[in-house]
């Protein structure tokens, strides 16, 4: 058996159930890997404190620093088929071990300016090991990086900036967020944003990228506006290699379920590319429903050698255009989620997310089940199952490294805030 620790990397969303985090406020300052805790109810084992003072004075008479940090141990195993024959050659089985570490501080000197950083760094055992012999160890860990880095500055309550390394996103799309412009350069290198309370909200920000080359940098703008009830928002981002890209987005609550639209366009010399996301989030009691549909296509014109492809944000999409690769045409794809928090009393959550590619007929069903057993100490259980050929959308998007078609996975994790 070889130590890997891949196969949880498909069940990311099943064990954290991130999918559900519908934010209500600005998504731009809110990472997403934190978006779950706006549902989840605390551990028993934290004590929540009531507010006895305005929330608007204790956040601008905060304490002058403060620090704090995210520690978590993950042991996982599981077994899983390389294709649907089973044999010895067939069965792949998994373990991993890992810790990760999260330290950062918060210094607010004045109401008018704060600063804010973050050092992220984790450990593998199992690195130590290769092929059965001891390693030197240097790969086992994680060269410690800055996660974000950033100074806000705030003029008389009309012009706000921050300067730095932060994460950033726009659009309204959890799945196939086309809308996110900023999903290339955000949280990579340096930003600066600068938004005045104009409207509901005027944005602008300007990005470097892997050089100081002005080809490398992006301008975007984005503008929020309520219309009768109805938040609307339009956004354009410029790059010289990448083009210009645009948002038009509708978001609505309609009864109590959210609705929204996305349309996003990349104009790049004669290239096109275009999409249509639509999705919908509604909540009960203990269960959320979540759905997305993606519609995209390319102009007559396409080159899968031409350097568009190698920025990152189309990486999906040369699979799946008319179940052809090399070529122009649509794609058609969906993806529905559900989460049951405690179904009939119980005391575990069950989660399920299908997502299918009608274009060829390909998708990745994924089950999970996830409980509390200890303080501090939770176990996850996934199964992902992916259908399709060989060459399908859904074996090239396929988050398992191995190819496995089926897998069961079993995670232990012991994760603490400090």
């Amino acid at each position: 058996m070889r130590l890997k620790k891949s196969l949880i990397v498909p069940l990311i969303f099943l064990l954290g159930f991130t999918i559900f985090a519908q934010d209500t406020g600005d998504s731009e300052d809110i990472p997403m890997d934190n978006l779950d805790d706006l549902f989840a109810a605390p551990d028993e084992d934290i004590v929540v404190e009531e507010p006895e003072e305005d929330l608007h004075s204790q956040f601008e008479e905060s304490d002058k620093i403060q620090f704090g940090g995210t520690f978590s141990l993950s042991a996982i195993g599981g077994v899983g088929l390389l294709d649907w024959e089973i044999s010895e050659d067939s069965v792949e089985p998994s373990v991993g071990l890992e810790s990760n570490l999260k330290l950062f501080f918060n210094a607010r000197p004045a109401p008018e300016i704060s600063l804010y950083g973050s050092l992220l760094t984790g450990f593998d055992p199992l690195a130590l090991i290769d092929d059965s012999e001891w390693s030197d160890g240097d790969e086992a860990w994680d060269i410690p990086s800055i996660g974000e880095l950033y100074v806000d500055y705030i003029v008389k309550d009309f012009l706000f900036t921050r300067f730095g390394k932060y994460n950033m996103s726009w659009g309204q799309a959890r799945f196939y967020n086309n809308g996110d412009l900023l999903a290339i350069s955000s949280g990579s290198y340096i930003n600066a944003r600068f938004s005045f309370p104009t409207l509901s909200g005027l944005s602008l920000v300007m990005m470097t990228g892997n050089t100081l080359d002005i080809e490398d940098f992006s301008y975007a703008v984005k503008v929020d506006f309520v219309f009768g009830e109805t938040l609307i928002t339009p956004a354009v981002k410029y790059n010289y290699n990448e083009g210009i890209h645009t948002l038009l987005s509708f978001k609505q609550v309609i009864g109590k379920t959210d609705i929204f639209i996305d349309f996003t366009t990349n104009f790049r010399d004669a290239f096109h590319l275009t999409a249509v996301v639509t999705g919908f989030y509604r909540e009960w009691d203990s269960v959320k429903l979540y759905g997305e549909y993606r519609y995209s296509w390319i102009g007559d014109w396409y080159d899968p050698d031409d350097s568009i492809w190698d920025v990152g944000l189309y990486d999906e999409f040369p699979y799946g255009w008319n179940g052809k690769a090399d070529g122009p045409g649509h794609q058609h794809i969906a993806a529905l989620a559900v989460k049951w928090d405690n179904p009939f009393g119980a005391k575990f959550d069950l989660a399920a997310q299908v997502e299918n590619n009608f274009s060829d007929w390909s998708g990745i069903v994924t089950l999970g089940l996830t409980q509390k057993i200890l303080p501090y100490l939770r176990m996850n259980i996934g199964l992902p199952i992916v259908y399709g050929n060989e060459n399908s959308w859904a074996m090239q998007n396929n988050a398992d490294p191995e190819g496995r078609r089926i897998a069961l996975a079993l995670e232990l994790e012991l994760k603490t805030d400090f």
